[in-house]
């Protein structure tokens, strides 16, 4: 072994219980913190749930130190009113729940023991349009292709998909001032029922008047044959739009 002046000469013997307690050390600060366990869950139900736990985002929080006792226990407390709110999105409104929070020393363990129970089926399904588009082919087509289906589980993506297809079926066929009557969502835990509401008023419907292109270069005749779209017809966005871009692709406007 080879040493400095100035320095200070230390052996291996010297150095192997400085490391063993280095190592001790480093092995608490690595054990002491959270962990979460969720149990009787699985796919979409269990990735939502996790994502709604407030304890669970406080477990995958890279700290240099533990979560303080009263940062755990309040987020536990909070633990359960979440995952019912997690998976009431798949149609879970009466699961069985069992929480539990232990501690040794600085770890904690919250684990969680769910019964997800009879999922929620749509018992009853009250859908249409009412007004002067009550009866138009393209709503009608519309609500056939919802995805709510009487007998079918209850999802809230569903609905809110089912929500934005009416609405955007009464735009596209030019019923622009179409409002909401009804969008209600009534659940009833105990039966495993749903009962859901979805109605638009059309109102009138709209149609396109005379269409002026304002430009110079080419002659009014030759520009409406290149136009898909005339006065009188309903009005349409997507119409709209492809007369846009038929347009700009003639290169000669910008």
């Amino acid at each position: 072994m080879y040493f400095f002046p100035g320095e200070t000469r230390l052996g291996l013997r010297s150095l192997r219980p400085l490391l063993g307690v280095a190592a001790l050390l480093l092995s608490l600060n690595a054990s002491a913190g959270l962990k979460v366990e969720v149990n009787g869950l699985k796919g979409r139900t269990l990735s939502n749930v996790k994502a709604r736990l407030a304890i669970e985002q406080l477990s995958k929080e890279k700290s240099e130190s533990p979560p303080s006792a009263r940062q755990v226990r309040r987020l536990h407390r909070k633990a359960e009113a979440q995952i019912r709110e997690a998976m009431q999105v798949y149609g879970y409104y009466a699961p069985n729940i069992e929480t539990r929070l232990e501690q040794q020393d600085e770890n904690w363990l919250a684990r969680y023991d769910i019964v997800a129970g009879k999922p929620t089926r749509i018992q009853t399904l009250d859908a249409g349009f009412e007004g002067e588009g009550a009866a138009h082919p393209a709503l009608l087509k519309a609500l056939q292709e919802l995805p709510l289906k009487p007998g079918k589980s209850l999802r809230h993506d569903r609905y809110a998909s089912a929500k934005q297809q009416m609405s955007r079926a009464a735009r596209e066929a030019g019923f622009l001032d179409a409002r909401w009557i009804a969008h209600e969502m009534r659940v009833y835990p105990q039966r495993h029922a749903a009962e859901l509401e979805l109605r638009i008023d059309t109102g009138p419907r709209y149609f396109f008047g005379e269409i002026a292109v304002q430009q110079e270069q080419l002659r009014p005749r030759l520009i409406k044959r290149y136009l898909p779209i005339e006065a009188g017809q309903p009005f349409s966005r997507r119409a709209l739009l492809d007369t846009q871009f038929l347009i700009a692709d003639l290169g000669y406007f910008n």
